[in-house]
């Protein structure tokens, strides 16, 4: 087993287990233990040679409680059932009854940090003008954020760039409270933003996505060419500042007048009704519908 950078964590292991067998497998640290029980349970793919098992047998705990937190209760229970390739009804029906065991129906869709009352920020950058210095102090920022709101985690989603990787992982990997995840697909994005207490990000799609679900944003840009949040108040401009991302975030995490206000400010960018909107117009334009469209009105919420 090499990895990406070189590293060879496992070559020439070869044994058979035998049905009734119990195996312990023991070495130092590093020594590739539990590469190898990855590669055994096919949460990673061996590089080289082969493993012929049962795999829907297999049951395991990990040494820490080990939780994906950017999965919901409900995902994170179906992921051995998604890796086998499993029915997603049936990765549903199993998923169901193990949450129903440990009395956690109702919580299917739920981040498993929420189960312990913490807020959620969700942050993405990755704009070139911010790469380098001004990333850094975003990342020392964060530090700050967490360290001074016990009761607050950072989902950062890390973008592919090499330049933006190899800031933010020396600064972010292993703090406690600060997530790293590879970036999501837009449903799950989505649903990160829908649960969470804020966003902060360089993004411009998301400024408009999350004032359309009622998260104030923090822009991390002095300038913005959605300059429509800002004037609405659903989103503030707060640049690179360590200082500034600081004091915001806090106003927004301490002050609850602060936060409705942003959170329930005016959304500039509809109101989730636009294909309706479209297909009145065009049975209008195409003389199917005599009476006139509605012009589109911002209403707060």
């Amino acid at each position: 087993m090499v990895f990406p950078d070189g590293t060879q964590a496992l070559r020439e292991t070869t044994f058979d287990v035998r049905e009734g067998e119990f195996v312990t497998i023991v070495g130092p640290s590093g020594c590739g233990k539990s590469t190898l029980l990855r590669i055994a349970s096919g949460l990673t793919k061996a590089t080289g040679g082969f493993v012929s098992l049962d795999r829907t047998s297999i049951g395991y705990v990990f040494q820490d409680a080990t939780l994906l937190q950017w999965r919901t209760i409900q995902k994170n229970v179906e992921l051995l059932a998604e890796l086998e390739n499993i029915p997603a009804a049936e990765r549903k029906r199993r998923a169901d009854e193990a949450i129903e065991l440990v009395g956690l129906t109702g919580f299917e869709h739920h981040l498993p940090k929420m189960l312990s009352g913490e807020r959620l920020i969700l942050v993405t950058m990755h704009r070139r003008e911010n790469q380098g210095s001004p990333m850094k102090s975003v990342c020392l920022g964060l530090r700050d954020i967490v360290k001074r709101f016990s009761d607050v985690v950072v989902a950062l989603l890390v973008h592919l760039s090499p330049s933006v990787r190899d800031v933010l992982l020396p600064l972010l990997s292993g703090v406690d409270r600060i997530w790293l995840s590879e970036p999501l697909g837009y449903l799950d994005t989505a649903q990160m933003i829908q649960r969470s207490t804020l966003v902060i990000t360089d993004s411009g799609g998301i400024q408009e996505e999350a004032p359309s679900l009622g998260k104030p944003v923090l822009v991390l840009r002095n300038k913005t060419e959605r300059p429509e949040g800002v004037q609405a108040g659903t989103a503030r401009l707060v640049g690179t500042s360590r200082f500034a991302l600081v004091q915001e975030a806090t106003r927004l995490l301490s002050d609850s007048r602060h936060y409705a206000t942003m959170a329930n400010a005016i959304n500039p960018y509809g109101d989730g009704k636009a294909a309706q909107r479209i297909h009145e117009c065009l049975l209008y334009v195409f003389g199917r519908r005599r009476a006139q469209p509605v012009p589109f009105v911002p209403r707060s919420r």
